[in-house]
């Protein structure tokens, strides 16, 4: 097929262009779907680590306070099963049956951090009475230790000190 110059390059200039154009949208894509696969890995990276360092950091660092609060003769933390529907990985939890009082930290995942939420029931509502975030990065004894004693102070709090 003859063409002329002038159709001739048109032609070539729209084929450069749709070219451009299919080359971006598949680079597009390939950029998703690698965005895609990072986030499962990542979210799998999480969920292992939840089960082999966070939560074994957590368990163990609770096992040392309850022994001190035992020698203080002072209710022990535990650790429960999240209410269902609820985005919590796992519960800390301190009660008392003397004093009636009850603080719970709900733990919660993401991709980044872990977040404890803390809070009080009353009444059947619960009332929030602080938090802390800590990141996956710095997610050390020490900091799950500072988490433990916020939610103590929570639990003690409003008594005269």
């Amino acid at each position: 097929m003859t063409m002329s110059k002038a159709t001739d390059e048109r032609l070539n200039k729209l084929l450069a262009l749709g070219s451009r154009i299919e080359s971006e949208e598949r680079r597009k894509k390939q950029e998703i779907e690698l965005a895609k696969t990072r986030k499962a890995e990542r979210r799998q990276w999480v969920e292992e680590n939840w089960v082999q360092t966070f939560r074994p950091k957590i368990e163990s660092a609770i096992d040392v306070l309850n022994q001190k609060l035992q020698m203080a003769d002072m209710p022990r933390m535990r650790l429960t099963e999240p209410a269902p529907g609820t985005s919590s990985k796992v519960e800390m939890e301190i009660s008392s049956d003397v004093s009636g009082r009850s603080i719970r930290s709900a733990v919660s995942l993401t991709e980044d951090h872990i977040q404890f939420q803390h809070y009080r029931r009353s009444s059947a509502q619960s009332v929030s009475v602080g938090h802390n975030v800590i990141s996956l990065n710095d997610f050390t004894t020490d900091k799950v230790n500072e988490v433990l004693i916020d939610v103590l102070d929570a639990f003690t709090r409003d008594f005269p000190k």
